[in-house]
Formats: structure tokens, C-alpha cells, sequence
């Protein structure tokens, strides 16, 4: 690994930090809050007619018809026309320029509904309408890992997942540098997405922090599917080389008190985005943590548990921290080949190795007891 080439572009570095993390992960912690704070209940209670004992837009032929029916199948038959577009531009010569853009838009589309399909399958949360208190015969529910019998088939949205996957549009355009497709992609995206998660909330179908998480669902999974293209696209027009921050490494002045607490945090965050731009595997290991910290937070364990659940996903991060800064010494003391500097950068990688065993210990053997 050389440090006078750089794998990503700042700027590709930046755009996945935000839109791979950062984003997903305040759906995300707006979607616990709402449950957390008992608003989603509020919310749904709004449309809940209690003399009736049921949700009156479950029967509206408008919103059955066309905001749950038709809306939903206009979002599959558009994937089946990217879909098809894709096998025309690969064997059309034509069009071949562009097959490789609309099969990864095809695939930035499937994956984040198809997460989405696959945790409803899992966990026993339930649609508000089965619920006692909005006049089902359910009481509330929420493991994870559940028998098949008793999964709730509700959280996340799939309805949402489907509107908000056109996000992968909006990345589209930014891999094809293409504005007008970034603004009419996101468009689409939050219209399509908020719509019909206002239908099925009226309906009595979801929760709103529902459908943050399959906006959270989606917006990470395109993103990360997006990223090698936004890499290449970005080397390809840009051609850039990493230049030595000399500041980086430079002698720090003595400081005390605040001052040395507010260093530190700069240098701590200097070597974060160092991090972040050079190791792969950091990233993919904070874009793992960004998915599984709401597995954990959702879990049905114990305090202790859920704590020992996310101190594990800090604990490989920190491990791959001192495996980089051990690489990086290594090669500025030894930029030769060495057995000792392999001895000590193989010493390391089998480090990252151990705490990802020890990681998913902890997550097996807390997620089996509870099930």
C-alpha cells in the first residue's frame, strides 16, 4: 500500500461517508426515537377511528386501489423496464456504452426491497391494525429471529422500500455526472417513498419509523452498490494523486486542559478520514456496524446484552484502527521487504481476524439465547 497514490478521491470519500452512514444512520436514529418516544403510536392513532375500531382509509377504493395497488406495481413495472433495458443495451453494440450503468441501477433498485423483504420475515413486529389497541387481536411484539409462525411480517415496510428504491436513480446520475437525473431521481425517490408511506400509515399498514427504516434500508444499500462506479467515474475524471499532509505527522505543541482535549479531537478525526480513505476494509467494517446497530438496538435482550452487542461492533473498528496505524509504521520504517515487517503487519491482520471471530460470538450466542 503506497501512500503517495490514493485508492479513493476525497471526494468519493466524502459521498460515501454521507450517503452510505451518515444519512442511513439518522433515519435511522429518528425512526428509534418516534418508537422510543411512543409517537409512532400517536401518529397511527390519528387515523384510527375508535368508534369504528378500525383504520377508515383501509377501505378507501382510492388509496386501496391506487396508493397500496397500483402505485406499487407502476414502481415493479418501471424496475422490469430497467430490467429490460439492460439486456437491449448489451446486445445492441449501440447501447453498450451505457449497459453497465443501468444493470447497476437495476441491482441498486432489488437490493435494499429485497433486506427489506427478508427482515420481515424475521422479527415479530406487527402492523398497527393487528394490534389490540387499534382493534386487532395482537399484542405488541418485538423479537427478532423468530419462528416463522410468529414473525409479524410488517417491519419494515416493504410498500416504502419500493418508492424510496428509486434513490438508486439519484446515484445514477452522480455516477454519470448527470444533474438533471440526480434531481429528478432523488424527486422521485422522496415523493414516491413518502406517498405511499403516508397511504399505509393512513391505513393502518405501518408505522412511521416503519418506513424511516426501509428509507434507511434503501439509501445505504445504493449507495454501497454505487460505490465502486462512483469510484472510477471520479479516478477516471480526475486523476488524483494523494499528496503528503505534512501537518499530518508534524511535531505537536505541548498542550493542557481544553486545549489538548480539543487537539486530540482534531487529530483523532485527522486519522479517521485518513482511515477511511485508505483501507478498504475500514470501510466496509463501518458500513457492517452502520446495518447491524439497529439489529441491535431492536433486539429483544437484555440492557447488557444490546450493549454487549454494539461494544463488540466498536471493538473490531478499534482493532482495524491500530492494524492501520502498525501498517502505516511499518512501511514508513521499513519500505522494504523485511520478515519482521511482515511478521508484524501478518500480526495485525490476524488481530482484525480474532476480533471479528470474537464479534460474531457475541452476536451468535446473544441472538441464539433470545430466540
Amino acid at each position: 500500500m503506497q501512500s503517495s497514490v490514493s485508492t479513493w478521491t476525497e471526494g468519493a470519500d466524502r459521498f460515501l461517508l454521507i450517503h452510505a452512514c451518515l444519512i442511513p444512520l439518522a433515519l435511522a436514529v429518528a425512526a428509534f426515537a418516534l418508537h422510543a418516544s411512543g409517537m409512532d403510536e400517536h401518529i397511527a392513532a390519528a387515523f384510527f377511528d375508535p368508534a369504528r375500531s378500525t383504520f377508515p382509509a383501509r377501505g378507501w377504493p382510492l388509496f386501496e386501489t391506487l396508493g397500496h395497488r397500483v402505485a406499487k406495481s407502476a414502481v415493479v413495472g418501471f424496475w422490469l423496464s430497467l430490467l429490460a433495458a439492460g439486456v437491449v443495451s448489451a446486445a445492441v453494440p449501440r447501447f453498450r456504452g451505457h449497459a453497465a450503468i443501468v444493470w447497476i441501477t437495476v441491482l441498486a433498485m432489488a437490493l435494499g426491497p429485497t433486506i427489506v423483504v427478508v427482515l420481515k420475515e424475521i422479527n415479530a413486529y406487527r402492523c398497527p391494525w393487528d394490534l389490540v389497541q387499534f382493534g386487532g387481536a395482537a399484542q405488541y411484539a418485538s423479537g427478532w429471529f423468530v419462528p416463522n409462525v410468529n414473525a409479524g411480517r410488517c417491519f419494515p415496510s416493504g410498500h416504502a422500500a419500493g418508492g424510496f428504491s428509486l434513490v438508486a436513480l439519484f446515484f445514477a446520475g452522480c455516477a454519470g455526472r448527470n444533474r438533471r437525473l440526480q434531481r429528478a431521481g432523488l424527486a422521485a425517490a422522496l415523493l414516491a417513498g413518502l406517498g405511499f408511506s403516508l397511504v399505509r400509515i393512513a391505513q393502518g399498514a405501518h408505522f412511521l419509523s416503519h418506513n424511516l427504516w426501509s428509507a434507511a434500508i434503501d439509501w445505504c444499500a445504493a449507495a454501497l452498490v454505487f460505490a465502486p462506479t462512483l469510484r472510477a467515474a471520479r479516478l477516471g475524471g480526475e486523476n488524483t494523486i494523494a499528496r503528503s499532509n505534512p501537518s499530518a505527522c508534524g511535531p505537536k505543541t505541548a498542550a493542557t486542559g481544553w486545549r489538548r482535549i480539543g487537539l486530540a479531537a482534531v487529530y483523532s478525526s485527522r486519522g479517521l478520514r485518513a482511515v477511511w480513505r485508505r483501507e478498504a476494509a475500514f470501510r466496509q467494517e463501518v458500513a457492517a456496524a452502520a446495518l447491524l446497530c439497529p439489529v441491535a438496538i431492536l433486539a429483544d435482550v437484555t440492557t447488557y446484552a444490546r450493549c454487549a452487542l454494539l461494544v463488540s461492533l466498536g471493538f473490531v473498528l478499534v482493532v482495524e484502527l491500530l492494524n492501520s496505524a502498525i501498517e502505516a509504521v511499518v512501511d514508513l520504517v521499513s519500505p522494504e521487504q523485511h520478515p519482521l515487517a511482515g511478521l508484524a503487519k501478518d500480526a495485525g491482520s490476524a488481530a482484525v481476524g480474532v476480533s471479528l471471530a470474537i464479534a460474531a460470538a457475541v452476536w451468535l450466542t446473544i441472538l441464539s439465547a433470545s430466540s
